[in-house]
């Protein structure tokens, strides 16, 4: 009955919204109201030059004569859109067309969280996939300096795959951070900017600064929801809720759920993610995740077949590997990476990885990774991002003066990062992967690029750039690169894909330089025959 209702309340709407129909930058159409929030609505659309169905995000009129805000809502979409990871909703476009500001995302045919959790409380297995789901797209945006701040079901995505698998889409990065700060005095009277009420940490119902652990504390309240079908605060109103949040202790979930499995190690979790003070909480959402980690085997009869079927696949791989390398007593590096020079004059990925410390060497401490396109940009590199930003491909000739910039600038490892996306975005993918491990070597900490990684992996499942991406991955992230890995796996339907992914996470996570690419795939030539 209730979605009968939304239905026609919905209908009615769009036959008076002057939306439905219009046509942004040439290319988007309106078609059909999906939701409205505080700020803006969102449409689901076609592109018209693609025939390709998308989600359309438009800025509230009572917004659109703000400037800066707009600007802001565009600078925030160009960010985004470098977000790229399984568990994140993939933003497409972004623009201004006269004046209205737009997000176009990728359309997710399913159910947003609120109604899978109207149906009733979720068995732990369920819930346990979802939430993990859930934390690795948020801490993918927190490794990145991105946090949500507006955490709720209604934001989360739940895709049925045809396999019965249930695949978690986090929707709306970031946005509610960028209004906050650019407009407070104007859109926080509304209360829709600094997060939900339901769902809010004690530091935003207090107006305090916020960072990832606001979202954990989201996560918290939402892994209980799913659990007990009910808000840990749904007995209490008002006034009444916001002083137990803010002095806590927070509800147990074993008086509500006394005998669900593992219920002391599961309450303990959620203790400390809904926990008042945020110096008690987890650091970050993959802080939480390690924690699911670290649970002891469960129900593993309730698990998806799929991913039965990739635990002991990727077992049975990791053993044989093992196996090879004992029998082997290989001593060195042999990766095959291809020969000659890059079409720039870029070095061989092969040289600069193999001049690099081992994975093995526990004596080498690597800082911490950041973005390093926070920092004030030279105005000889500032035109050359944005235009990467923006699409565009600087050609050959156009990047000489990054390369002037690099020579007198030995050590700032931005340039290297600009000749990597203006290399991939040009499908020249040995000399991107060359320049990546090159902006490493000078500075380990520009990992936190938003696009290294990312684009990466994506060449790491590419049959012809596997081994050297796989090199590059190891050599850079380490261990960093698996919890993205084992997502990409996870999702992953193509056999030959797969077992470049499991080649890949199996040569990061070999301890020495015996486990070579070529062994690895050598292996997994044998495994596929022996089954």
């Amino acid at each position: 009955m209730r979605e009968v209702e939304a239905s026609l309340k919905t209908e009615l709407y769009e036959a008076e919204d002057p939306e439905i129909g219009r046509v942004l930058a040439d290319r988007y159409r309106l078609e059909t109201l999906l939701g409205e929030g505080g700020i803006g609505r969102v449409y689901a659309g076609t592109h018209l030059k693609l025939g390709r169905r998308v989600a359309i995000k438009i800025l509230h009129e009572a917004y659109r004569e703000n400037e800066a805000l707009t600007k802001r809502f565009e600078r925030e979409a160009m960010v985004l859109s470098a977000l790229s990871h399984p568990n994140v909703v993939n933003v497409i476009d972004y623009g201004v067309d006269n004046d209205v500001a737009f997000i176009a995302m990728e359309l997710i045919e399913g159910k947003d969280l609120t109604h899978v959790i109207e149906e009733g409380p979720m068995p732990l297995a369920r819930a346990e996939r979802l939430i993990r789901q859930i934390l690795r797209g948020l801490a993918y945006a927190h490794d990145r300096g991105l946090i949500h701040r507006d955490l709720k079901p209604p934001n989360i995505m739940i895709r049925a795959l045809p396999d019965g698998a249930e695949h978690v889409y986090v929707l709306d990065f970031g946005l509610a951070k960028f209004l906050v700060e650019e407009a407070n005095d104007h859109l926080t009277h509304s209360g829709s900017i600094l997060g939900t009420p339901a769902y809010m940490s004690p530091e935003q119902s207090s107006a305090e600064p916020t960072d990832a652990r606001t979202d954990v504390y989201a996560a918290g309240l939402i892994f209980y929801e799913m659990l007990a079908g009910k808000s840990p605060f749904h007995s209490l109103t008002g006034m009444e809720r916001t002083k137990r949040q803010l002095t806590g202790p927070p509800p147990s979930l074993k008086e509500a759920l006394p005998n669900l499995p593992l219920v002391d190690e599961i309450d303990a979790i959620l203790a400390k993610a809904i926990a008042p003070r945020k110096a008690d909480r987890f650091e970050d959402a993959r802080a939480m995740l390690l924690a699911f980690d670290a649970l002891p085997s469960h129900s593993g009869d309730e698990l998806d077949p799929e991913e039965k079927a990739a635990r002991a696949q990727k077992e049975r791989f990791r053993n044989r590997l093992k196996l090879s390398a004992y029998l082997t007593g290989a001593s060195t590096v042999a990766l095959a990476l291809g020969l000659g020079i890059g079409l720039l004059g870029t070095p061989r990925t092969e040289t600069i990885v193999l001049g690099q410390p081992v994975i093995g060497d526990l004596g080498y401490q690597r800082p911490e990774p950041r973005d390093p396109w926070k920092t004030p940009m030279p105005p000889e590199l500032e035109e050359f991002k944005r235009a990467i930003d923006t699409g565009q491909t600087p050609s050959r000739r156009e990047l000489a003066p990054v390369y002037r910039y690099m020579r007198f600038h030995p050590t700032d490892a931005r340039p290297n990062l600009i000749l990597a996306q203006t290399f991939y975005d040009r499908a020249w993918m040995r000399d991107a992967i060359a320049q990546y491990v090159a902006a490493n070597k000078k500075d380990p900490t520009a990992r936190g690029a938003p696009r290294m990684m990312t684009d990466l992996v994506a060449l790491a499942m590419d049959e012809n750039r596997s081994r050297e991406a796989a090199a590059a991955l190891r050599e850079i992230y380490r261990e960093e690169a698996l919890p993205v890995l084992d997502a990409r796996l996870a999702m992953e339907r193509d056999a030959a894909v797969k077992s470049r992914l499991l080649a890949v996470i199996a040569h990061i996570e070999s301890t020495g330089p015996n486990e070579a690419i070529e062994e690895l795939e050598e292996i997994e030539t044998d495994e596929e025959e022996s089954e």
